[in-house]
């Protein structure tokens, strides 16, 4: 198939999902899990960034993922903690567990 032509299926696409395309096809062809060069696909996925958006993306140091990973490591210890506390109150306290143990 052309790109030309009527019967290609990505030409009836909205933008969002063309891009979305694009994205896959050079992840298949380019990703290191895949046995491709790190170096070549990061370059096709900034290529393929500009070529969508025009002005520059703005870079966040840390990306949203390895934050939330944090934020929910640290809530998780945090919770142990209190448990570990709550545990350990009388049961006169308010915030104690209030069951005995079996």
């Amino acid at each position: 198939m052309t790109p030309a032509d009527p019967s290609d299926p990505g030409d009836q696409l909205d933008p969002v999902d063309r891009l979305a395309r694009r994205r896959r096809e050079i992840a298949r062809r380019h990703h290191p899990d895949r046995g491709g060069d790190p170096a070549v696909f990061v370059a096709e996925m900034e290529r393929l960034a500009r070529e969508a958006s025009p002005e520059p993306v703005a870079e966040a140091p840390v990306s949203i993922v390895a934050r939330r990973r944090r934020w929910r490591s640290l809530r998780r210890s945090t919770q142990r903690l209190a448990d570990g506390v709550r545990a350990r109150l009388p049961r006169h306290v308010p915030g104690a567990r209030r069951y005995g143990r079996l």
